[in-house]
């Protein structure tokens, strides 16, 4: 499945805003920290595997290097893959009410909402009548929304690969508790930052699909008698 409020507006030119831009930084910190912290377990092992060019003894000998790694795996380690995972929860819970939107649904909301505004356009219709002004608003929200869906996506996206990246070093045990703490408790804010923004389009979304229900037929009225003059 592909991902604030309070979140800055988006940087066309560097391609950061809100969350990627939040965790630009921390990725590169957790990089470091990994390239220090991991294990020259491959190193020592390599040459085992040129002892012999028997490809049963080179498969055995890797199977032991792997039993060996994955039981060095500590019970702190195994409770920090578990917090993980609960954040993991979710944020695919968070991607789930975006993406149960319907989005054909909008576009098509749109489309009308450009043609009857079209339409009166050209039947001259000058009036900034609450009606209209109204609509030209509906215009404008579903806009907005069609316009930021690529960039949510991505902060979608960009939050939910950063903290399965945290639970693949939690489990490695490639990070300090200190460095744990830090990655767990930004990827959590930014993981609730971004479920209230979902929330928020979730309900903006279906207000302004209600707005539409309401208003559009008597746009389509408001056409109808100005054709008939």
């Amino acid at each position: 499945m592909k991902f604030w409020s309070n979140v800055k507006q988006w940087d066309l030119n560097n391609k950061k805003r809100g969350v990627v831009a939040l965790w630009f930084n921390i990725t590169q910190r957790r990089k470091d920290a990994k390239a220090q912290r991991t294990p020259s377990l491959h190193h020592s092992t390599t040459p085992l595997l040129h002892l012999s060019n028997t490809p049963i003894l080179q498969t055995f000998l890797l199977a032991f290097v792997i039993l060996s790694f994955a039981s060095c795996q500590t019970n702190e380690d195994k409770l920090k893959v578990l917090r993980v995972e609960g954040i993991s929860y979710k944020m695919e819970e968070t991607a789930k009410v975006y993406f149960e939107i319907d989005t054909l649904k909008i576009d098509s909301l749109y489309s009308v909402i450009l043609f009857n505004l079209d339409r009166l356009g050209k039947l001259g219709y000058q009036d900034d009548h609450k009606l209209i002004m109204d609509y030209a608003t509906l215009k404008k929200g579903f806009k907005e929304f069609i316009k930021r869906r690529p960039y949510t996506i991505e902060e979608l996206e960009f939050c939910r690969n950063q903290i399965e990246d945290l639970r693949e070093d939690a489990e490695n045990g490639l990070l300090s508790d200190e460095d744990f703490e830090l990655y767990l408790k930004h990827e959590s804010n930014a993981s609730q930052s971004l479920r209230v923004q979902m929330s928020y389009y979730e309900s903006r979304i279906a207000a302004q699909v209600k707005k539409f229900e309401n208003l559009n037929p008597q746009i389509n009225s408001l056409i109808d008698s100005l054709n008939i003059k």
